[in-house]
C-alpha cells in the first residue's frame, strides 16, 4: 500500500520522534504517537515497514489498512541549541604549576588549560601572566596536580596574581596581587630533583619540567594576536604518593585511586567511578613506552632511563619509532 509521505528518516540516537497517523476511514482522524530515545534509524514508504517499526519500541503495530497517510515529525532540533560560550572549559584537571620569580622566591598558579601526549605537557597560558614570565626566563616548573579533597587550597589563590602590577582585565575579574602565595594558601614546600622550583607536598602527583617550546595563539586576530600561549613542557621526573600506585607494577598509577580535581566552566568538580570498563585499557601499557623513551637524554632524570622488565623490545621499539616519524613527516593531504 502506498504511503503519501516521503522518504524520511525517522530516528537519530536520543531524539524524540512523534509519529503521525492518519486514518483513511470515515471520520478522518489523527492520531500521534511520541516514541521517546529511539534506536537506530529508519527509512521506508511501505506501510508495513513503518508498522513493524512502530511496534519494536513498544508502541502496538498499526494495521497498515487502516491507514493511508503516515508523516513524521523530528524533534532533534529540541536537543540542541547554538550558543557562544565565553569559555570552553570542558573539564580538564586543576594543576598548580610552581615556577621561580626572578628574585628567587616561588609563585604558585592554579590552572586547568593543560593535557598530555606521551611525556610532553602542552600548557595554554596568558602571555603577559607571572608564570609565563617566570617560564619564559627560567625554563623550568613544575605540574603539581591537585586532588578532589583541595578545594580550599585552590581558592584561596585562585584570584591572586603573582605580578606586582595588577593587569587591566584581572582588576576587572577581581584579582590582587599575592607576593607569598605558600604563605596565603597554607601549601607547603618541597624540594625538586632537578628544577629549581619547588614541589607543592600536599599535591598527590608532582612533575618536574622544562620547557622545550611555546607558540602564540590567535594570529588571525590582529588585535588579540600573541595574548595567549601555547608552552610545550617536557616531563623529566614525575613523582606520586605511594597509596596510587597500582600493586604489582614499577610504574602505573591505579585510575580507581586518583581522584584528580577538574575544573568544568569555573566550578571544581571530582570524578566519580568508573562508568564502564574501557577496551583502551586492554592494551599493556608499557606499549606506549616506544613513543615517549628516547636514546637521547638531557638531563639526568629517569624519564627517558625507565629500565621495566614489562618494556617492549628494542626491535618493537624500533620498527614503532620508525612507522610514527613516516606519519609525522608524511604531506598533509
Amino acid at each position: 500500500m502506498d504511503v503519501a509521505a516521503p522518504k524520511k528518516r525517522l530516528a537519530i540516537f536520543g531524539a524524540k520522534t512523534e509519529l503521525e497517523v492518519m486514518t483513511w476511514n470515515w471520520p478522518i482522524t489523527t492520531q500521534t504517537i511520541r516514541i521517546h530515545d529511539p534506536i537506530g534509524h529508519f527509512q521506508s514508504n511501505d506501510a508495513q515497514s513503518v508498522s513493524s517499526y512502530v511496534h519494536y519500541f513498544g508502541v502496538p503495530a498499526l494495521d497498515s489498512h487502516r491507514y493511508n497517510h503516515f508523516s513524521f515529525r523530528d524533534d532533534m532540533a529540541e536537543t540542541h541549541s547554538i550558543i557562544t560560550p565565553a569559555i570552553m572549559y570542558w573539564g580538564t584537571p586543576v594543576v598548580l604549576i610552581t615556577t621561580e620569580n626572578e628574585d628567587g622566591t616561588t609563585n604558585i598558579a592554579p590552572m586547568s588549560s593543560a593535557w598530555w601526549l606521551g611525556h610532553r605537557c602542552v600548557l595554554g597560558l596568558a602571555s603577559m601572566s607571572q608564570t609565563t614570565t617566570n617560564l619564559l626566563r627560567n625554563k623550568q616548573c613544575v605540574l603539581n596536580l591537585s586532588s578532589d579533597d583541595m578545594g580550599h587550597y585552590i581558592n584561596s589563590i585562585a584570584k591572586t596574581t603573582g605580578s606586582p602590577v595588577v593587569s587591566p582585565l584581572k582588576k576587572v575579574l577581581g584579582y590582587e596581587f599575592c607576593k607569598d602565595k605558600f604563605a596565603r594558601s597554607g601549601l607547603t614546600q618541597q624540594p625538586s630533583d632537578l628544577v629549581r622550583p619547588p614541589r607543592v607536598t600536599e599535591c598527590p602527583v608532582q612533575m618536574e619540567a622544562e620547557l622545550m617550546n611555546s607558540m602564540g595563539l590567535m594570529h588571525d586576530l590582529p588585535d588579540r594576536r600573541g595574548a595567549l600561549l601555547a608552552l610545550e613542557v617536557k616531563i623529566l621526573r614525575t613523582h606520586v604518593r605511594n597509596d596510587l600506585r597500582l600493586p604489582g607494577h614499577a610504574n602505573r598509577i591505579d585510575p580507581d585511586r586518583w581522584r584528580p580535581m577538574i575544573m568544568s566552566f569555573q566550578e571544581l568538580y571530582g570524578l566519580a567511578p568508573k562508568s564502564t570498563q574501557s577496551k583502551l585499557a586492554t592494551i599493556d601499557e608499557e606499549k606506549y613506552r616506544v613513543i615517549t623513551r628516547s636514546d637521547v637524554v638531557k638531563q639526568g632524570g629517569d624519564m627517558d632511563g625507565v629500565n621495566s622488565d614489562e618494556s617492549a623490545a628494542h626491535d618493537e621499539k624500533a620498527d614503532c619509532v620508525d612507522s610514527l616519524l613516516v606519519i609525522g613527516n608524511a604531506p598533509l593531504k
